[in-house]
């Protein structure tokens, strides 16, 4: 019984010798597009789990202003710059199925922080301008890779907007930026 003991354990031991921890991809290149921009990113490792993306991008979105003392709506595009720390929980987990985590193919969560600047805007309205303004997100997101290069993505998070310019009276102090993103994308 002592035998079977021993070596049971020496195949324990050999095999945990030989596994490897899944990890994410030392830097990725892409782009993506989706219903609501486009957009040219980075992810970068920072440890076996642990990403850092960076990203720079047009984002559509609405705007309310005041034309002749009615408030309106419309829409417009903004540019945006972000980080964003990711954790990816699940690598293992895939790993061991043998399903793909290439180029970060996983479940992830992060933190989002978006910097939305007033460089300039696309609307079709006059003397338009937006606020710099800044959001914490934290996600919850998924990521998957097809073939070699093109990437799905798609996540959900709520986090404050900081008004940079507290300055303009119509700005509402509460504001809460909603980031729900469904994206294709190509990675080189």
């Amino acid at each position: 019984m002592m035998k079977k003991i021993v070596v049971f354990a020496l195949i324990a031991f050999s095999l945990k010798g030989f596994s490897q921890d899944a990890s994410v991809e030392k830097s990725i290149y892409g782009i993506q597009t989706g219903l609501l921009g486009v957009w040219a990113n980075n992810e970068s490792k920072l440890a076996n789990k642990f990403s850092l993306r960076s990203e720079i991008g047009i984002e559509m979105g609405f705007v309310t202003y005041y034309s002749n003392g009615n408030k309106k709506t419309t829409i417009v595009g903004v540019p945006t710059i972000s980080v964003e720390p990711k954790w990816y929980y699940n690598l293992n987990k895939r790993n061991a199925k043998g399903k793909n985590i290439n180029k970060n193919s996983g479940n992830f969560f992060s933190i989002k922080t978006l910097y939305v600047p007033h460089f300039f805007l696309i609307t079709n309205i006059d003397n338009l301008n937006v606020v710099d303004q800044i959001a914490l997100i934290p996600k919850w997101g998924i990521r998957r890779v097809y073939g070699q290069h093109f990437t799905f993505e798609t996540g959900f998070g709520l986090g404050p907007i900081i008004y940079l310019d507290n300055t303009d009276k119509t700005i509402e102090k509460n504001d809460i930026y909603p980031d729900l993103h469904l994206r294709i994308g190509y990675t080189f």
